[in-house]
């Protein structure tokens, strides 16, 4: 499977932008692994996806939770269900426990075929996505997180971020294409 990759360097406006995009061109539903290192915007960007879907009420970070769902109707009258987990310390009790690959259904599924008629848009986002071993976890787009290294303050570190946007499935390189021409739109 050949991946496709893009690196932005982004500010907290540029962030929710890329939420906003990326939620007006997905129709049907998306997985999405996020991963870097702690405050460095995974949750700040999951918030903005989600409320940028459509949901109007308070997103919670799934740290304590795990795993948290959103069911609501969106503008067009569409069903939609977001998974919003972290994993990171699921992953690390289950290393610690049998140091080996654990079974990641037995705490959610992943797989949106599950949810198959019941909602017409599904969504699951992922933070800590690299810690997930299991091969057939397949993630649409990965999105890495990290700082940006060249500010001077530790101000601008903290607004500015590099993200890597690597594309695994076709649904994925689509989506990395529209937001190439929306980012290029906007800069221009």
């Amino acid at each position: 499977m050949d991946e496709k990759s893009f690196i932005f360097e982004l500010g907290l406006s540029e962030l929710e932008d890329l939420a906003n995009m990326l939620a007006r061109i997905t129709k049907v539903g998306l997985n999405i692994g996020l991963s870097g290192p702690l405050g460095s915007g995974k949750t700040t960007f999951s918030s903005f996806l989600i409320r940028a879907l459509g949901y109007q009420e308070i997103v919670t970070s799934p740290s304590y939770a795990i795993c948290n769902e959103y069911e609501f109707t969106d503008e067009t009258a569409k069903k939609v269900i977001v998974r919003h987990c972290d994993i990171y310390r699921i992953a690390q009790a289950a290393d610690q426990r049998t140091n080996s690959s654990f079974d990641y259904n037995e705490i959610f599924d992943l797989s949106t075929d599950s949810l198959s008629g019941k909602f017409d848009r599904r969504y699951n986002i992922i933070e800590w996505y690299d810690l997930v071993s299991d091969p057939n976890f397949i993630f649409d787009i990965n999105l890495n997180f990290s700082y940006l290294s060249t500010s001077e303050s530790q101000d601008d570190i903290k607004e500015q971020r590099k993200i890597e946007i690597l594309a695994i499935t076709e649904l994925g390189k689509k989506l990395l294409d529209h937001i190439l021409i929306g980012f290029s739109k906007i800069n221009t």
